[in-house]
């Protein structure tokens, strides 16, 4: 019997092999560079879109449960940014509220009798203007004594509580507690539609997160939302507007 003879790999063989090898790894590594990148752009607008999803659901409510004579703009030419030759506003807004909604027997936020509000607090929401990308900052006023009925702050009192530095910020001779809702503000808008609806609008621009690989990256994450709301604790009631 002859003996078996191997046979190996010739240099051709081993060069086609290498080849291919290194075309499926380029493959995989693209598709996963690619999913890399689609998953930090998805994050990041998600992100952004939650930002203004909070602000906006969280003023929307406020608003619903007011009284539409209460509510206070402070959206003239004091309340602008110029940004790359645009006007951007920044506006502010108050409005009256109760100390606690849920317990419609506290005589301390309801009138038993006639279950009517007895309005206790203020909410203000404003947007910095110190910056190119400001914040949304919610603040909280509770008067002494309160105002019951649903009358709104005066002017130079809201003046005092929206400054770009909360700290700051003065009602009566004190610091109203405050939280920062969300940062990356492009534009913050309230307007009032008629007599008795209000027209909101808040962009937020955020810097595009770097590349995993480090590349350059350009442009902002952008996203922009809008809504109407009407007060329904007002009296009378409107039906012309609603």
């Amino acid at each position: 019997m002859s003996p078996s003879k191997s046979r190996g790999f010739s240099v051709l063989e081993l060069a086609v092999a290498s080849a291919l090898f290194l075309g499926v790894m380029g493959i995989v590594f693209f598709f996963f560079r690619y999913g890399t990148r689609a998953f930090v752009t998805a994050n990041q607008r998600q992100g952004v879109q939650a930002d203004a999803l909070r602000v906006m659901d969280g003023l929307q409510a406020d608003l619903k449960r007011t009284a539409s004579k209460s509510v206070l703009l402070l959206n003239s030419s004091s309340r602008t940014r110029l940004i790359d030759t645009t006007t951007v506003h920044r506006d502010a807004v108050s409005l009256v509220s109760l100390k606690d909604w849920s317990d419609q027997n506290n005589t301390e936020n309801f009138d038993l009798n006639g279950s009517q509000p007895k309005w206790n607090r203020y909410w203000v929401y404003y947007a910095t203007t110190d910056e190119d990308r400001g914040a949304i900052i919610r603040l909280k006023v509770d008067p002494l004594p309160p105002p019951i009925s649903p009358i709104p702050l005066t002017i130079l009192k809201l003046s005092n509580v929206c400054r770009d530095n909360p700290a700051s910020n003065n009602f009566d001779g004190s610091i109203p507690l405050h939280s920062y809702l969300c940062r990356n503000v492009y534009e913050f808008k309230v307007d009032r539609e008629g007599n008795n609806s209000f027209r909101l609008s808040l962009k937020l621009q955020e810097k595009r997160q770097l590349r995993p690989d480090g590349g350059r990256v350009e442009g902002m994450e952008t996203y922009q939302l809008q809504m109407f709301v009407r007060p329904e604790n007002t009296y009378p009631q409107d039906l012309t507007n609603i």
